[in-house]
């Protein structure tokens, strides 16, 4: 019997994947490191940004 796996999950582990071995990277670089698209990742982080998991910097 296979288990079915929920993309949703699949999808914000990769993020956190990449996240834990980058530390900190741009959306254009986690998009690029990830293969999803602007929407995913962007959606990914703000559910994590809400729940206090990562913080957004602004770099000027």
């Amino acid at each position: 019997m296979s288990i079915k796996r929920i993309r949703a999950v699949d999808r914000a582990l990769l993020v956190i994947d990449v996240l834990s071995q980058s530390g900190s990277c741009s959306l254009t670089e986690l998009r690029q490191k990830t293969g999803l698209d602007y929407a995913g990742p962007l959606r990914i982080l703000g559910t994590m940004n809400n729940r206090g998991w990562v913080r957004q910097l602004i770099v000027e």
